[in-house]
């Protein structure tokens, strides 16, 4: 039976306080930007695909401190992530209130019945910090645009509030905190050397093989047999319906090497659905070098 690589939960404590101080640092002004976009966009759905781009961005430009800290505690990491995006996220509900009472009218585009309505504000950076203590203040406001309501759906022109209102913030949320915890803990998880304290580097195969004749494949691979993988030929089409796309873990200095085997397969909509095969299955050091000189 073949073995997977396990992070050894190591980390140091100045690393996580340094983790979550830049997560902290940089989601406050993405916070800001992440409220405005949602204020200015006519589209209710935003709130949903709005909190994943904003997760996104934080995890791209702070989850760096994972690698360069080498933070190998997966859970550590995400809840790092996780408290350190809060306050972007508390900077984000300070910008749209302050968004809220400075609102001057509407910007309206087409016609007054089918058009679009976006309120007319502008934002004021020195008030958003002056609110930083005033919690409760933001609290009551938020609770009393609830009982108002914010948007109309489509062709109703009854406002949205109440538990609905409630219930899309809490999706919000939990989707802005998923995000963080999901990226941080893939960061801190990837294959690392304790021989020779350096994360083992990634290496995407250029080429794609094309699906083995054999149906057991999947097992094999599973079971640590790599051999057919040599015997494969390689895709020129990458249009085509399915095709084994390969990452190897592999450095020539150090001993343990991992490889990742995801199935590719083309959809009705022309894009390839991905599913894993096996993430981290530690290889010999001579099959991924073979690896990577055959097909990288």
């Amino acid at each position: 039976m073949s073995e997977y690589y396990k992070p050894s939960g190591n980390y140091r404590i100045s690393s996580i306080i340094t983790l979550f101080i830049v997560t902290a640092v940089v989601s406050i002004p993405l916070g800001i930007i992440y409220s405005l976009a949602l204020w200015y966009s006519p589209i209710i759905y935003l709130s949903i695909l709005g909190p994943w781009v904003y997760g996104v961005a934080v995890a791209a430009i702070a989850g760096r401190i994972i690698k360069s800290q080498a933070i190998r505690s997966p859970g550590v990491a995400g809840l790092t992530g996780v408290l350190g995006i809060l306050p972007g996220y508390y900077f984000s509900w300070l910008t749209w209130a302050n968004l809220l009472v400075n609102t001057s009218g509407t910007i309206d585009f087409g016609s007054k019945k089918g058009g679009i309505h976006l309120a007319k504000s502008m934002i004021d950076l020195k008030e958003i910090f002056q609110t930083i203590p005033y919690y409760q203040d933001l609290w009551e406001l938020i609770k009393a645009v609830n009982v108002e309501g914010l948007w109309s759906l489509g062709r109703i022109k009854q406002s949205v509030n109440g538990p609905f209102l409630w219930g899309v913030w809490a999706a919000e949320l939990l989707v802005l905190l998923g995000t963080i915890a999901l990226h941080y803990r893939g960061k801190a998880q990837q294959p690392y050397s304790e021989e020779l304290s350096a994360w083992i580097p990634k290496i995407v195969l250029g080429q794609k093989l094309t699906l083995p004749a054999d149906e057991n494949f999947g097992q094999r691979l599973q079971e640590g047999d790599i051999s057919f993988l040599f015997q494969g030929s390689t895709l020129e089409d990458l249009n085509s319906d399915s095709y084994l796309d390969l990452t190897v873990y592999y450095a020539p200095e150090i001993s343990n090497a991992y490889l990742d085997v995801k199935i590719k397969t083309l959809t009705k909509k022309k894009s390839h659905k991905s599913d894993d095969l096996v993430n981290f299955m530690q290889i010999g050091h001579n099959d991924a070098k073979n690896l990577v000189d055959r097909f990288a």
